[in-house]
């Protein structure tokens, strides 16, 4: 298993790739026709590209490089981590749904057994914790957690509490990948 990468670059703002290429093209005198027909492309794609409503393809980014000059490594860069951050923030938007589930789970304690980071931002902390259950939303831990096939033990003289007992169950999982042993037969 591969461990988390800490130290990425995230800018908080990321331009469209489209605002690049437009930028360049009124640089060098260049109207949205003459690239399109430079590149192969209708008019209605290039209109679509700048405004952010159709992505630079990889094959795009190549023939953008032959007529600007510019590498498409450039293009493809900066329309993947466009993507990625309409994603991010798409995932944000859709996380902050959740914020209200942390309360159901012993956070506290997991933060104090050093199983899980703290966080002061709650979104950040829910993506810790989905992380912690190695799933991507809490629809997921439910499916995996609360699901019928997972049958918990419980006590007539405590209150059963399956989102206590899913982090001990997911912490004893977490530890036995770390167990090097031969194949059971």
């Amino acid at each position: 298993m591969t461990d988390k990468i800490t130290s990425e670059y995230r800018p908080d703002v990321v331009t469209p790739p489209g605002e690049t290429l437009k930028e360049i093209i009124d640089h060098i005198g260049m109207s949205k026709v003459e690239l399109a027909d430079r590149i192969g492309k209708t008019p209605k794609t290039v209109g679509e590209i700048i405004k952010h409503s159709a992505p630079i393809t990889p094959s795009t980014a190549m023939e953008l490089e032959n007529v600007l000059g510019v590498p498409s490594s450039f293009w493809n860069n900066r329309e993947r981590r466009y993507r990625e951050s309409l994603a991010r923030k798409e995932e944000r938007r859709r996380l902050e749904g959740d914020i209200e589930w942390l309360k159901s789970l012993p956070v506290r304690e997991i933060i104090k057994a050093g199983w899980i980071k703290e966080y002061k931002d709650n979104v950040d902390q829910l993506k810790e914790l989905l992380g912690f259950f190695g799933v991507a939303s809490r629809e997921q831990w439910k499916k995996i957690w609360l699901s019928p096939e997972t049958a918990y033990r419980k006590s007539r003289a405590f209150t059963s509490r399956p989102e206590a007992s899913s982090v001990w169950l997911r912490k004893g999982e977490l530890q036995a990948r770390e167990i090097e042993c031969g194949p059971f037969y």
